[in-house]
């Protein structure tokens, strides 16, 4: 088990490695997780229909907490119905590949292999760094684009 202490990632599991019902309010409970718009204005979180992603009586008190509320996606949504997996997710995953592959090149040069003749595996933390750091890297492009020419719409929090 990776200890929960890496900047700008929060992660929660259940004994089995899957997100439950218990992870997952407990996953929108955390300040440094979820937070209340400042201005007071409610949030709508889209989800798709994962077994670990039910309504339960915890999940609505806390989602009362934060002013939020959860819209479920159609089951077996298809791309054109949940554009997150088309546009979003494939760009993550993208970038991930892409930093993932240059980082094992690396590993090849400097002859980092296990016994087996593998390549090392840099284990869980390391991916969850990586994790942190592409999703920041598309923030801050999506950021970049989306206001270009339009600087003044942006406020920092």
């Amino acid at each position: 088990m990776v200890p929960d202490n890496i900047e700008g990632v929060s992660y929660r599991t259940s004994p089995k490695g899957w997100t439950d019902r218990i992870t997952f309010p407990e996953f929108f409970g955390e300040n440094r997780t979820f937070q209340p718009d400042p201005q007071g204005r409610h949030k709508y979180i889209f989800l798709d229909n994962f077994s670990g992603h039910k309504m339960t009586p915890e999940l609505r008190d806390v989602l009362k907490q934060v002013n939020s509320s959860i819209i479920f996606f159609p089951p077996n949504a298809t791309h054109l119905i949940q554009p997150a997996d088309s546009f979003i997710i494939s760009n993550l995953k993208e970038n991930l590949r892409k930093i993932w592959d240059q980082n094992k090149m690396q590993m090849v040069l400097e002859e980092k292999f296990s016994a087996s003749g593998k390549i090392e595996n840099p284990g869980k933390r390391y991916f969850l760094e990586l994790a942190r750091d592409v999703v920041k890297n598309f923030n801050e492009k999506q950021k970049k684009d989306f206001y270009k020419g339009n600087e003044n719409l942006w406020i920092e929090y």
